[in-house]
């Protein structure tokens, strides 16, 4: 939230915290404002330490919604960032356009009193001369130039002030890259580990599945077992009956 009163007036920058719970009708609202020159990495950093702490500090009431809101976060936390480099780039911008302007009217200043200083050096000239043709005088006028449009605001000057904006935004642009770059890379190792998770739990699934048929292929095994060797038995009490017979 930017607020600008006047040219002198600095940039009010504030920070805006809302925790709404509709079942209960709590609705809670704070405001804080960012000091001057505060480093606003530092400061959304902060609040991101904060909503973490407070998630384990109520871990025991609240259920996590799963990865889907951890991705939604992650958007929002990119898109805010996002936001945050444009605002900054856009200050940046608007303190060039500051400095620029305040050269050109220090400039200005400066060159409009260069005029009068010759404009009443040329007055005093006129009136020697009509003095000098009063007498029959000879007059040599003083050649005394305090004013001179070749001295406007330098563009090699304006060029160097803006080389060393730019400087300054691509050093900001790459330290944000290399923290998004890192954030990045803890993604993927979290997207990585979840898949192997799933690949375990898939992998112990299909051998549960697995055991109950095992289970019922070695029972059919056994029971075949004791079946052939029921049948055998029978065989072998028949043909003792039948020698027993032949014998008598």
């Amino acid at each position: 939230m930017v607020r600008a009163h006047s040219e002198k007036a600095p940039v009010e920058t504030s920070l805006l915290l809302r925790v709404e719970l509709p079942a209960v009708g709590f609705d809670f609202l704070q405001k804080f404002s960012v000091k001057p020159g505060a480093v606003f990495s530092r400061v959304q950093t902060a609040i991101v330490d904060t909503f973490d702490e407070l998630a384990v500090r109520l871990e025991g009431d609240l259920l996590d919604a799963g990865p889907c809101n951890n991705d939604l976060y992650q958007v929002a936390k990119l898109r805010c960032e996002q936001h945050l480099q444009d605002w900054q780039a856009k200050l940046s911008q608007a303190t060039t356009a500051n400095l620029r302007a305040q050269r050109a009217r220090s400039e200005l200043a400066r060159m409009r009193e260069a005029y009068y200083r010759e404009v009443a050096g040329l007055r005093q000239q006129l009136v020697r001369k009509q003095q000098a043709e009063e007498r029959g005088d000879e007059f040599v006028p003083d050649i005394i130039s305090h004013f001179s449009v070749s001295e406007r605001p330098s563009e090699a000057e304006v060029d160097e002030l803006l080389e060393e904006q730019k400087k300054r935004l691509e050093e900001q642009h790459l330290v944000q890259l290399e923290r998004l770059t890192k954030e990045n890379q803890q993604l993927l190792y979290k997207l990585k580990t979840k898949a192997m998770q799933a690949n375990l739990q898939g992998d112990l699934l299909a051998k549960r599945m697995e055991a109950p048929e095992q289970l019922d292929a070695a029972t059919q095994t056994v029971v075949e077992k004791r079946e052939s060797k029921a049948t055998e038995t029978v065989c072998v009490s028949t043909s003792t009956a039948e020698v027993q017979t032949l014998d008598d």
